[in-house]
């Protein structure tokens, strides 16, 4: 739901809604139409590459990013809001350990992201201990 999504960090809108039309948004952030490997991500995706006119920011969950050019790292507070926002995800996390998946790709891309971006040999410039991976279109 947008309530669980809204936070001080971002103000989420569903693709559909009027946004898309008078570009009222800053930017926008979306699965990779490519590669995130899951068909309704990469759909969003998709539907993001038709319509976005401004700055666009990608992930991908169930696939690697063949070429991430920008990591954010982020906080424990802020990995406990993201874990909150998992609560929208119910049918998902009957299945899968999403809060697992959470901690362990941002504790991932934290270690991995400065030299994937920077060159195999870059240090890791941020003390975080976690972060997410995107590629910037």
């Amino acid at each position: 739901s947008s309530d669980v999504c809204s936070s001080d960090l971002f103000d989420w809108r569903a693709p559909d809604q009027a946004a898309w039309d008078d570009g009222a948004y800053d930017l926008v952030l979306s699965p990779h139409p490519e590669d995130d490997r899951h068909p309704t991500h990469a759909a969003a995706g998709r539907e993001a590459a038709e319509r976005v006119t401004g700055d666009w920011w990608r992930w991908a969950l169930w696939g690697e990013l063949r070429a991430p050019t920008r990591l954010v790292p982020f906080d424990r507070p802020t990995l406990g809001r993201l874990e909150d926002a998992l609560s929208a995800h119910a049918g998902e996390r009957e299945r899968l350990d999403l809060l697992v998946l959470l901690r362990a790709r941002a504790e991932l891309a934290a270690v991995r992201g400065p030299e994937l971006i920077g060159g195999f040999g870059a240090a890791r410039e941020h003390a975080e201990p976690f972060a997410e991976l995107l590629d910037v279109a």
